[in-house]
């Protein structure tokens, strides 16, 4: 009587025996046996899912292995590379696996490239033969174009659903989740592989971490420690990880932006008190009213106060006006209302500490005007420099007057540094004579010296505390 054999029963009896049976077509001897094959395995399935029970489920995976693929030294062409990387590499490995996995009571599911699907009754006999095949990889390494062939593998414990002679479900999905986890050599299990394989000899479990696994969710793994050496890291981080890194972080930028306000409260303190010493280094120099020898009313003053403005942008000179010298009349018996003479200039100039002073007049020639500027030595009246510039036409003497002030302003600080100053300003000592001011005025050179840091000091400390109340408000 023929016998009815089915693809089913094929798989079954390889299944049994340990093998990975070849995927051929089903042969059946008629439509009744075809009908009776498919009830037949439509009923193991079921009962299958009724009594299914833990097992521990096994992926594992080459790194490395598309790149070692396609090194130029395993052949001229990708047919030959291809054959050649088959032949000399992944037989060997392929042979070791399933070595381990017979002794290991293992069953091979299926095979993707290089990768292996592996089920183990026993967790422990998965963790042990995964051991086995990591060791002897190491004992014996099988040399590729990239180096020592590396792997790594991912072990879960769960009841997934045997369908069409193969696994499947959400436990399925973990195991190989977990085996993407793992770095060159490692071994990486979940919680639940781990509780189920207890604490087998030789083998020593260390927490990764709790791990996001795609399609799957939070999950904690662990590293299977097979040959005593240190923990191994895995391939990402964990979430305990990243949420350290981003505390980190977080204090790094507070302490950084603590620092650089800080930093940015003394860099502003440093330079003001630069300014304010820069301050008291400047020049101090006194315009006079430009003299206007056109006739033409229109350059009556103006020309004095534009000029004055364009020396005020100097950073080395210090221009004292007009107001504070008439002020400073009164110490020499004048009234402010009394005129300034040149020497009056020159007696209160002294009293100030002012190394020079300024005239200068606008007059015709021919149809255009010439502007001319002197610079005079504060005690002997001796030029110091003298600048002038022509204008063609009225509209264009302030264009001259504007040569003439830059030209000023680039010379005159560098002219007066090599002048020594009269005598120390203390312009309100209450004396009219400019030869008892001169034998009072070297004696306050020292205290003066003082005076113009603690001043600084005392000008930055009251700016900054009102920065300081002014950031409190705005906060």
């Amino acid at each position: 009587m023929p016998v009815n054999v089915t693809a089913v029963d094929t798989m079954q009896i390889a299944n049994r025996a340990g093998l990975h049976p070849p995927l051929a077509a089903p042969l059946f001897r008629d439509d009744e046996g075809k009908k009776n094959s498919i009830e037949h395995a439509v009923g193991n399935n079921e009962r299958s899912a009724a009594i299914a029970k833990p097992i521990a489920l096994v992926f594992t995976d080459v790194i490395g292995s598309s790149s070692a693929k396609r090194a130029s030294v395993l052949g001229p062409d990708v047919n030959a590379r291809d054959r050649a990387y088959l032949e000399s590499i992944q037989a060997k490995y392929m042979r070791l696996i399933r070595s381990a996995v017979f002794e290991h009571n293992g069953k091979e599911i299926m095979t993707i490239g290089d990768s292996f699907f592996l089920t183990f009754e026993n967790p422990v006999d998965a963790i042990r033969c995964c051991a086995a095949i990591q060791q002897r990889l190491y004992v014996q390494p099988i040399e590729t174009p990239n180096g020592p062939l590396q792997l790594r593998i991912g072990i879960h414990v769960g009841t997934p659903t045997y369908f069409e002679n193969s696994w499947y479900g959400t436990d399925v999905d973990t195991a190989a989740r977990t085996e993407s986890v793992g770095s060159p050599e490692q071994i990486v299990v979940t919680e639940a592989a781990r509780q189920a394989m207890g604490d087998p000899t030789n083998i020593k479990f260390r927490l990764l971490g709790t791990f996001c696994l795609k399609g799957v969710g939070n999950v904690r793994l662990w590293d299977a420690g097979y040959n005593r050496n240190k923990l191994r890291r895995a391939a990402m981080a964990s979430i305990e990880q990243r949420r350290r890194i981003r505390i980190v972080a977080n204090i790094a930028f507070t302490l950084g932006a603590i620092a650089l306000a800080g930093g940015g409260s003394w860099r502003w303190r440093q330079d003001r008190m630069a300014d304010v010493l820069a301050n008291s280094a400047k020049q101090s120099i006194f315009v006079e009213n430009l003299e206007n020898k056109t006739g033409d009313p229109v350059f009556d003053n103006t020309l004095t106060d534009g000029f004055t403005a364009q020396l005020e942008q100097s950073p080395a000179l210090k221009l004292i006006s007009q107001q504070h010298l008439r002020q400073s009349m009164k110490y020499l018996g004048k009234s402010p209302e009394d005129p300034l003479t040149p020497e009056m200039v020159r007696e209160i100039g002294t009293r100030e500490g002012v190394k020079a002073y300024l005239t200068g007049s606008i007059a015709k020639l021919g149809n255009g005007y010439v502007v001319s500027v002197s610079a005079k030595d504060i005690l002997t009246g001796d030029d110091i420099m003298s600048e002038e510039a022509q204008a063609k036409d009225k509209d264009h003497v302030l264009k001259a007057l504007d040569k003439v002030a830059t030209r000023m302003r680039r010379h005159l600080g560098k002219s007066l540094s090599s002048i020594p100053k009269p005598g120390t300003p203390p312009g309100n000592t209450p004396t009219p004579s400019v030869e008892s001011f001169r034998a009072y005025a070297p004696g306050d050179v020292e205290h003066e010296k003082g005076m113009i840091f603690h001043n600084a000091k005392l000008t930055i400390g009251r700016q900054w505390r009102a920065s300081q109340w002014s950031g409190l408000g705005w906060a």
